[in-house]
């Protein structure tokens, strides 16, 4: 067992420095324009640099209840081979901000579904899950998570995860996901408008990696919702165009929260 997972991204994906992060932090939820009766309990955030997309993820974030207790985050594996869905014995994930607790008891119940298996090198330089915790600990400083790397090549055991745990009201899912990598920009913001209103209307089967690297999970969430009657709703979209000025070969980012009302 791993007592303590250590970051792997701070000072590249995210401030190294703990004033620095707090600040950017506060500045960028300071920033966020969002409806303040919304209270949702999943979303859909990108993971790139804070440079890059800080700003969406903070806007995406400021929907989160704020009663949560439990995070489950689904992250998609970036550098690691893996043949289904990963959790990990680690108690703990730090940040510049301190330590996060994972929760155990629900952690080690994923095992009960058909495919996961616990392989803590899975969240070794895993980003996906390690730039969305600073959001987690401002926003929530009590809360524990839940982390789950995966890859797998159909969506329904993400989705049963999901549907299992999801009516206990102190419990949240965030899927953690960019959407169209190193397209021109003209393209990028062509396909990541398709995948947006793929994820709006519910009609998610078409989704393909090449849009979304996590769009395993976005079709489970997709799914889910329209199972019970929730959309998703759009925050915004955006690319690393807009901040670098590289047209030819462009990042996008979007998010989303899940509308139960």
């Amino acid at each position: 067992m791993l007592t303590i997972k250590n970051p792997d991204f701070d000072g590249k994906f995210y401030p190294k420095d703990t004033v620095e992060l707090e600040n950017q932090l506060e500045k960028m939820l300071h920033n966020t324009h969002f409806e303040t009766a919304v209270k949702a309990r999943g979303l859909i955030v990108p993971h790139s640099g804070y440079f890059y997309c800080g700003q969406l993820a903070a806007d995406t974030f400021k929907y989160l209840d704020r009663h949560l207790k439990n995070i489950f985050i689904l992250a998609p594996a970036h550098y690691m081979e893996i043949k289904g869905i990963v959790i990990c014995n680690t108690l703990k994930f730090s940040t510049p901000l301190g330590q996060i607790s994972v929760n155990s008891l629900l952690n080690n119940s994923l095992l009960n579904f058909p495919e996961v298996f616990i392989d803590n090198a899975a969240f070794e330089k895993e980003y996906g899950i390690e730039v969305l915790l600073p959001f987690i600990q401002k926003l929530l400083p009590e809360a524990r998570i839940i982390p789950i790397v995966y890859n797998v090549r159909k969506h329904c055991v993400l989705q049963k995860i999901i549907e299992n745990y999801f009516d206990e009201k102190t419990n949240a899912f965030i899927v953690s996901s960019d959407l169209s990598h190193y397209y021109p920009r003209e393209i990028a913001e062509k396909l990541d408008e398709y995948t947006a209103r793929l994820i709006e209307s519910g009609d998610i089967k078409n989704l393909l990696p090449s849009q979304a690297c996590g769009s395993k999970a976005i079709m489970a969430l997709t799914e889910f919702a329209v199972s019970r009657g929730y959309s998703l709703k759009r925050v915004k979209l955006a690319n690393s165009a807009a901040k670098n000025h590289d047209d030819a070969s462009v990042v996008g980012y979007g998010g989303w929260y899940l509308f139960d009302g």
